[in-house]
């Protein structure tokens, strides 16, 4: 939006890259919270939810793209860079809002901007943020009993017997398994050494 006018500068490009393979496999879903910019390189990231309906797949088919993942746009053009995708085809409504931090530090002895997120699906996740890049995902929560890990891809490798039953969709349903929600994280710098 244009601070002076209020009218829109740009929009995302809905159809384009992905075409009809992205139209035919997506869903319906709400951003997440509000996005982070980064100055210095211009880049928008922004979280977007879960699929609808949340527990039930048979009617949104296949990844369900541009859900629970975070997308790193050119908020002057409204261009898509990239995105990653935390838990595609979402059956148990973990999307991707929960904050993350956008970090520069070393990396593997390598200076990196990094985004971290630790996602609702209870894997943390280590992204190379000015491309995408997948560098670390690993489970954080005690108890995980959906996939056993996240393949070097960025996909997860899911366990037989996670998909809800017709009596977990019910709206009544507690979400007390979840190991993160959307509170934002908090960091303490190191104590000073002087």
């Amino acid at each position: 939006m244009r601070g002076a006018t209020g009218r829109c500068r740009a929009r995302a490009n809905r159809g384009g890259t992905h075409g009809e393979a992205a139209r035919s496999n997506s869903a319906a879903a709400r951003r997440g919270l509000t996005g982070s910019y980064d100055a210095e390189s211009k880049v928008l990231y922004w979280a977007v939810g879960n699929p609808y309906p949340d527990t039930d797949g048979s009617e949104r088919l296949g990844d369900n793209l541009f859900t629970n993942c975070i997308l790193a746009l050119d908020p002057a053009t409204g261009k898509h860079l990239w995105y990653f995708q935390f838990t595609p085809h979402d059956l148990h409504d973990w999307d991707a809002s929960s904050p993350w931090l956008l970090v520069d530090a070393t990396w593997q002895g390598r200076q990196r901007k990094l985004l971290l997120h630790a996602d609702r699906n209870g894997f943390f996740y280590v992204l190379d943020r000015t491309n995408g890049e997948l560098l670390l995902a690993k489970a954080f929560a005690q108890k995980i009993s959906w996939a056993s890990g996240i393949d070097a891809k960025g996909r997860p490798i899911e366990l037989p017997g996670n998909v809800p039953t017709a009596e977990e969709r019910a709206p009544a349903r507690t979400y007390a398994a979840r190991p993160t929600g959307w509170p934002p994280r908090t960091t303490r710098p190191p104590a000073s050494t002087t």
